[in-house]
């Protein structure tokens, strides 16, 4: 098999099926595979697929994109042209416009008579978190709080939050300093919702509620600025009581 060149009619390449590809291959050795319609290229220790034709133009696969610090690799499409861009489902993320970028959810957890349910190791690139409620119930009335952390072993900062929630029923805000208050009088019934919390930049961060039970619907807002950039965030009260009924699930991006 040998590669043919003709300054017409372009470059072709030696052809195979993927059963008849060469079995003592060397790195680099490249060929048609008439199986997946793709040009073929071995690496050294696997065949790999560089270029696969497909009715839409051509798809690539196992490509590196090496940029430099004074520029940029840019995938653009022609002024007519419209679609979307699909990433296939796996773990990494994908940098927009310069921001690493991924949805993570997390598995529901269940309350066990604890008295803090924390969420750890929430990477650096996160922009927005959504904290979810499913029945979640308390030993007694005190109100539920969201604190967040910093540090590889979390440090949860118990002061500075500036905010209030307010009470369906009640009519009045309650104002908040030691965590986001999601909660105020829980009267250990099931509370159901979302707290989103949004990065507002320099370690800010804005957090918004939405819960309700059987007795009101309770909402808030306020936002606290960090020592340093978050790592962390946990669940608890004002004082000791323990969570005993519901659970928490929780995604990031």
């Amino acid at each position: 098999m040998a590669i043919i060149l003709n300054g017409t009619n372009g470059e072709t390449f030696p052809s195979w099926t993927t059963a008849t590809r060469p079995a003592s291959p060397t790195a680099g050795q490249t060929g048609y595979n008439t199986t997946t319609s793709a040009l073929d290229i071995y690496n050294g220790s696997a065949w790999t697929t560089a270029i696969s034709s497909t009715s839409g133009g051509a798809a690539f696969s196992n490509i590196t994109l090496n940029g430099s610090s004074s520029g940029s690799t840019v995938f653009q499409s022609s002024a007519t042209a419209s679609g979307t861009v699909t990433l296939p489902a796996g773990t990494g993320t994908a940098a927009i416009q310069g921001v690493s970028t991924n949805l993570v959810a997390g598995t529901a957890v269940p309350f066990t008579s604890t008295t803090t349910m924390p969420v750890t190791s929430i990477p650096s690139w996160v922009r927005r978190i959504t904290v979810m409620f499913n029945g979640v119930t308390t030993s007694s009335t005190s109100n539920m709080i969201v604190q967040l952390g910093t540090g590889a072993t979390p440090t949860y900062t118990t002061s500075g939050y500036t905010g209030g929630v307010q009470n369906q029923n009640a009519g009045t805000q309650t104002a908040y300093s030691t965590g986001f208050m999601i909660n105020n009088n829980n009267n250990g019934l099931g509370n159901n919702g979302v707290i989103v919390f949004n990065y507002f930049g320099s370690n800010t961060w804005v957090g918004n509620s939405m819960l309700s039970n059987s007795n009101a619907l309770r909402w808030g807002a306020g936002l606290v600025t960090l020592a340093a950039p978050l790592t962390a965030l946990q669940l608890t009260t004002v004082s000791t009581d323990t969570f005993t009924a519901g659970s928490l699930n929780y995604l990031y991006e």
